[in-house]
């Protein structure tokens, strides 16, 4: 045999051989047992309850659709692990809850800017809940030493969840205040006020630099960001009364968080 046939032979036998272990590899992938198997074919076949539980829930909050969809697609893997076909439920029924179920805890624990955790939330929740009865009640209304006792808490539990919750809170920064005295009179206000915390004392450079790149965009810019992200107005309902595509909104409004980030490291700004 020539060297060029023995360079061939050996050729033909190494590639001959990559394909054989490559082709196992293959093989060794779908080795799955066959209860996870069970468990990918169900959720493929049900995808699209993903898609319609993120699809409604993206009409009650300013999340993007693709993490809601996420979302979705994991509580549709949950669900398919621990339904049981004999309890007499539909796995559509339970599939939807479950899917529902887990973007509501992502709305809740992880879709906030600033986190709080889940414990100060429903201290706060359960305490307004009964400052608000009180007043429908007629009553007066609880003092913050009387609303700790009342939750069984200590004041500065309280005082710690209070304040939590307040630095979440956004607020529109062209919103009217009406003021109850007289002739009931309403006056514009400025709100970004509202956003700095009562207990800073030293002036704040970065919310002083925020409010003054805001001024140089133009007035509909600036509706724009005060909309989606003060008054939490969802793409989809500030699209249509805008009478915009919601995708050519959602570019829009990156543009303009792109223009302020550029004047943020733009030291001569």
């Amino acid at each position: 045999m020539s060297i060029e046939s023995q360079v061939m032979a050996q050729t033909s036998y190494k590639t001959l051989l990559r394909k054989r272990t490559k082709c196992s590899r293959y093989k060794r992938s779908f080795s799955l047992p066959e209860s996870i198997q069970k468990r990918n074919q169900a959720v493929i076949e049900h995808l699209g309850l993903a898609h319609l539980a993120a699809t409604r829930q993206a009409t009650r909050g300013g999340e993007e659709l693709d993490d809601l969809i996420q979302e979705a697609r994991l509580g549709l893997i949950m669900a398919m692990e621990k339904f049981d076909a004999n309890l007499g439920f539909k796995v559509s029924s339970y599939a939807m809850a479950r899917a529902n179920g887990q973007i509501l805890h992502f709305r809740r624990d992880r879709s906030q800017i600033v986190r709080v955790p889940w414990r100060l939330r429903d201290l706060y929740t359960r305490g307004m809940r009964l400052q608000q009865k009180q007043q429908n009640d007629g009553l007066k209304p609880f003092t913050e030493e009387q609303l700790a006792a009342q939750l069984n808490v200590s004041s500065e539990r309280w005082h710690q969840a209070a304040e939590a919750i307040w630095q979440t809170h956004l607020v529109s920064l062209d919103a009217k205040e009406s003021s109850t005295g007289g002739n009931h009179v309403e006056k514009r206000v400025p709100l970004l006020e509202r956003l700095k915390s009562p207990k800073q004392k030293e002036p704040d450079l970065q919310y002083q630099w925020l409010k003054k790149a805001i001024q140089r965009l133009t007035p509909h810019q600036q509706h724009l960001l005060y909309a989606h992200y003060i008054d939490d107005i969802s793409l989809r309902q500030l699209a249509k009364s805008e009478k915009m595509k919601e995708n050519k909104l959602r570019r829009v409004l990156r543009g303009l968080i792109k223009q302020l980030q550029l004047w943020s490291t733009n030291k001569s700004d």
